[in-house]
C-alpha cells in the first residue's frame, strides 16, 4: 500500500530513475522563481519505492495522499521529452 508524506505543499513524485541528471534539472528548475516573483511550492519524493507507479496505483492510493492539492508525477516520458511534459494528477 502507497503511502505519502503529509505536506501542504503539491507533489513532485519520481516514478522513472533512469536519468538522475534530468531528474536533478527538473527539481531545481521547479524551486526557482518565476520572472514576477512567484515560488511553487513543492515537495520532490525520490524513492525507488515509486518506480513504475501508474495513474490507477495513484488513484487507488487517493486517500493516503495526505494534504496534496495535486501529485506531479515524473516518469519516463518526462525524462525522455524534450519539453518535459508533467502529468499532474489531482
Amino acid at each position: 500500500m502507497l503511502k505519502f508524506p503529509q505536506s501542504d505543499f503539491s507533489l513532485w513524485l519520481r516514478t522513472d530513475f533512469t536519468d538522475d541528471a534530468g531528474w536533478n534539472c527538473l527539481r531545481e528548475a521547479v524551486q526557482l522563481p518565476s520572472d514576477k516573483g512567484f515560488l511553487a511550492r513543492f515537495g520532490c519524493l525520490n524513492d525507488a519505492e515509486y518506480r513504475g507507479l501508474t495513474i490507477e496505483d495513484l488513484a487507488a492510493s487517493a486517500p493516503l495522499r495526505g494534504n496534496h492539492s495535486c501529485v506531479c508525477i515524473v516518469d519516463q516520458v518526462t525524462l525522455t521529452n524534450p519539453e518535459r511534459t508533467i502529468l499532474v494528477v489531482d
